[in-house]
């Protein structure tokens, strides 16, 4: 099921989230990060993808930060982009109860649909980058998958389009967990909603990190 219709809401509490039982298009608030100063946290706003009996999937509404992919190798089993989010990241963002939540997913499919790569071996994962599957079938209009960084981000050096023709002003490009034309490249999103099968170089530092999880809800 495509999330088709985001809905302008945020759920106020986790348990109004739980109430409601984290419907698809709408917004859960999850752990805090640096989003409009890099001196105070504040509530990240997780937009909810898909709903399974007993947990949820959920992706950032901004993109939050910028990393590179990988240097040296884009393959997200090798990638710098997958240790930093379930180390470094992980621990700014969520506390322990948070963490314990959070499902270890297999991450099975991290090739390349053009140009045929394998994407390297499979791997287990609780935060992770959607792939070009996920995105196709999830946020399916390029619309819906055109994404703004948060200031932090912006300080942090993301790439943010100027671009007014294409409506693409505001917004910026987002890794994805593909490795892309090469295991030195990865794809991305670009700034008008498109993924770049391609790819970019994984050592590139102005690509925006959306990052997603499966939560588990207590239903």
């Amino acid at each position: 099921m495509a999330v088709s219709d985001i809905k302008e809401r945020a759920y106020s509490s986790e348990a109004e989230a739980e109430l409601f039982g984290y419907r698809e298009g709408t917004y859960v608030e999850l752990g805090r990060y640096y989003q409009e100063s890099p001196r105070e946290k504040s509530p990240v706003s997780w937009l909810v993808l898909k709903r399974l009996p007993g947990r949820a999937l959920l992706l950032s509404r901004d993109v939050l930060d910028c990393h590179m992919a990988g240097e040296g190798s884009a393959y997200w089993i090798h990638s710098d982009i997958r240790s930093w989010l379930n180390s470094a990241f992980s621990q700014e963002m969520f506390i322990e109860e948070e963490r314990k939540r959070m499902c270890y997913t297999a991450l099975d499919y991290n090739g390349n649909p053009e140009y045929e790569n394998s994407g390297g071996r499979s791997c287990r994962n609780r935060v992770f980058l959607l792939n070009y599957r996920e995105i196709m079938e999830y946020l399916p209009r390029p619309e819906s998958r055109k994404c703004q960084p948060t200031p932090y981000a912006r300080l942090k050096g993301v790439q943010v389009s100027a671009d007014e023709s294409f409506g693409g002003k505001g917004y910026c490009w987002w890794w994805l967990r593909n490795v892309g034309a090469d295991y030195c490249r990865a794809m991305f999103v670009d700034a008008y909603g498109f993924p770049d099968t391609a790819g970019s170089p994984g050592d590139a530092r102005s690509l925006g990190v959306r990052p997603a999880l499966w939560l588990k809800t207590r239903d």
